[in-house]
């Protein structure tokens, strides 16, 4: 895991006041709104990564296809549309 991450992980830990049951509950929603077909899409897209990308780390290769995924999800607003 990359030194960035390790630290953004021990300042949320740090930083984090909700209990176990609601982390859960979030990390759940966050994995269903991500792969919303459940384990086996989660393991396909797993999968389908490793044959098109060369990643060493497999952390990193799952984190970088969720940064994207989320960047995708971002509506563009008004101002950054093309005019016609």
């Amino acid at each position: 895991m990359c030194y960035n991450c390790l630290m953004a992980s021990w300042i949320e830990h740090w930083f984090n006041f909700r209990n176990k049951k609601q982390i859960e509950e979030d990390a759940k929603a966050f994995s269903n709104s991500i792969f919303p077909y459940g384990e086996a899409q989660k393991e396909k897209t797993i999968s389908l990564l490793k044959k098109m990308m060369t990643y060493k780390d497999e952390e990193m290769m799952v984190y970088n296809y969720l940064v994207l995924k989320q960047l995708v999800r971002i509506p563009i607003s008004s101002s950054w549309q093309r005019k016609t």
